[in-house]
């Protein structure tokens, strides 16, 4: 498995940082290297940039325009090129989001007739142009807008972002996701209200075998 890279996408609040922390864990109990990615990378000045952004502070994020307001995550995805690409050679690589996650948030924010060449352009931008490396296998984390928006809202204490707080458009991004999932490269795990964090994780594995 040396050099695979596995991503975990999902609504916000899915659960998704549990299951690669979970996942990172039984791998390197089975002496696996691993090395853990999640994106936007907050830890960067970028990162905070973006954070700061879907807070609010730098204006109205819905007043932009879908392709400029989706560029500053794909630049972060850019500047982790290098650290990417080095973890890669040394073993496994588990991503909480990637492209992946632009590919439905974005497409969510365009008008119907638009989402396929939004996806088309920032794949071949971050892919091609910016040759970040490709997911071997996407593993979408399938929860109801009302469950993963409900979990959120503990977790953070009803401390959403703008995103986080659109209803309507978390349901347009779990539409979205529907449609990528259906790619080779895709699996979804449904995960059930009431089911533990490890019992989700014995599916993902699955789902990675």
């Amino acid at each position: 498995m040396k050099g695979r890279f596995f991503v975990i996408e999902g609504l916000d609040g899915a659960g998704k940082a549990t299951q690669v922390r979970l996942l990172a864990a039984k791998l390197r109990k089975a002496g696996k290297k691993v090395t853990i990615f999640s994106f936007p990378n907050y830890e960067s000045t970028f990162g905070k940039f973006i954070r700061d952004t879907l807070a609010g502070k730098h204006g109205d994020l819905k007043a932009v325009d879908t392709y400029y307001r989706s560029l500053p995550f794909a630049v972060d995805r850019l500047l982790m090129r290098e650290k990417l690409l080095a973890a890669l050679k040394k073993g496994i690589v588990l991503s909480d989001r990637y492209t992946t996650s632009n590919l439905a948030f974005g497409a969510a924010s365009c008008a119907p007739g638009g989402r396929a060449a939004f996806q088309k352009f920032f794949e071949e931008l971050e892919y091609g142009s910016f040759k970040l490396p490709k997911p071997d296998r996407v593993v979408y984390l399938s929860v109801p807008v009302e469950v993963s928006r409900k979990w959120l809202t503990k977790e953070r204490n009803g401390k959403l972002d703008t995103n986080e707080r659109d209803l309507a458009f978390q349901q347009a991004v779990e539409a979205e996701y529907a449609k990528l999932a259906k790619r080779k490269e895709w699996r979804t795990v449904v995960c059930n209200e009431g089911e533990s964090p490890e019992e989700v994780s014995r599916k993902v594995e699955a789902a990675l075998r």
